[in-house]
């Protein structure tokens, strides 16, 4: 390893442990730590860094000091060997799965070589661009159904689908004055990107739906989302922009922000990214800072505003899947509007938690294989059907 690879590697390793580190940096830093000609160097350049040697520091919320009992007790139960280094050492060489390149840990079995235990019938695509657009008049159009090109105007608004999967709203020269709605809705497995008509942009997620004016009049713009989006809005001091959704409603100037409201999850996230926003639900109202996160808990009415690393909650935009401690029950959610699937249990798999990243761009069964081999599940695909039980 040359120095500026040490320099580097370094840096990317100190951005982890700051929780500072972007989706694409925590690529890079696995991809490194997953070279086997560069392990011993890695290890090497880990132990000298003398901030974090003496320390069982907390890297993206992971407890070191839980993981690194967990392994010394089962190390006797496992075919991978401890290492004599520090902690963390240990900790980090653990989470690396060298065959698939994939950085990842599971309070489960930690063996790093198993058989893998997935039963495949039919693979399943990953989302693509996808979706229905529900015009002013009730008519509609199957956004993949259509040739590129204006598809339809509204008022005085030109909509236009791109090759690259975006809806662009474009008004005229002359100014609008009646009040139509569009309504864009993406299916399980299907996302889309709308540049609205002020030149805002939205990225819809799968599952999702955002209905808003062609034109925006009035003082305000509004538009309202069900499922989950991340937002670019442009600027607009005399005309605020706001997002409302079933259970709290973002007012914002111009910012970037995700909101995730799916029905099926018990709880709803509103994330900033850069700017400000007012967040306000049925009880509570606070502005949210970049880097802060609103979590509400839908059945009890509770709000909690935290510290967080506000470029997980776009990971899905940015093309991956980032685990952190997250359970896999949650996890099988999220892979369920994905790839457009359903999922049957045969057993409880409740204790069982992941850390980690992902591609989101494969076929599920390369998912499917990694979270076996690491936590000792046993899935299936047939159809669009996911099984998954306990490794017997």
């Amino acid at each position: 390893m040359s120095s500026e690879q040490k320099e580097r590697f370094e840096y990317l390793f100190q951005k982890y442990k700051d929780k500072s580190i972007s989706p694409g940096e925590y690529l890079e830093l696995f991809e490194k730590i997953a070279d086997k000609d560069l392990k011993s160097e890695i290890l090497n350049a880990m132990e000298n860094q003398q901030n974090i040697a003496d320390s069982t520091a907390e890297i993206t919320g992971v407890d070191w000091d839980a993981m690194y009992s967990n392994i010394t007790e089962n190390n006797s139960n496992t075919k991978t060997k401890v290492f004599p280094v520090k902690r963390f050492l240990v900790a980090a060489a653990l989470l690396v799965f060298i065959s698939s390149g994939i950085f990842l840990y599971t309070k489960g079995n930690l063996e790093t070589q198993k058989t893998v235990n997935t039963v495949i019938k039919n693979d399943v695509d990953p989302a693509e661009n996808k979706a229905t657009l529900i015009l002013a008049d009730g008519s509609t159009l199957v956004l993949n159904d259509q040739n590129d090109g204006v598809l339809a105007k509204q008022g005085n608004v030109a909509v236009t689908k791109t090759k690259n999967g975006e809806l662009i709203y474009k008004a005229g020269t002359a100014e609008s004055t009646s009040l139509l709605y569009n309504t864009i809705a993406t299916p399980r497995g299907g996302k889309y990107h709308v540049v609205l008509p002020d030149g805002s942009n939205v990225w819809l997620n799968v599952a999702s739906s955002l209905k808003f004016p062609t034109a925006f009049i009035g003082t305000e713009r509004v538009v309202e989302l069900i499922g989950e989006a991340y937002f670019e809005i442009e600027p607009n001091k005399a005309k605020p922009f706001l997002v409302k959704t079933k259970t709290a409603q973002i007012k914002v100037l111009g910012t970037h922000f995700n909101i995730m409201e799916h029905a099926n999850e018990g709880f709803t996230q509103t994330t900033l990214l850069e700017g400000s926003i007012a967040y306000s639900s049925k009880n509570y109202q606070q502005v949210l800072v970049p880097g802060q996160q609103a979590i509400l808990n839908e059945s009890l009415g509770i709000v909690k505003v935290l510290k967080v690393n506000a470029s997980h909650s776009i990971a899905w935009k940015n093309g991956l899947f980032i685990f952190n401690n997250t359970n896999i029950e949650e996890i099988l959610k999220d892979l369920s509007r994905w790839y457009d699937v359903d999922i049957e249990y045969a057993d409880d798999l409740s204790d069982v938690k992941f850390t980690g990243v992902m591609p989101r761009d494969v076929k599920v069964s390369k998912v499917l294989r990694i979270l076996a081999d690491a936590g000792g599940i046993t899935f299936g695909i047939n159809g669009k059907v996911i099984t998954c039980s306990k490794k017997k």
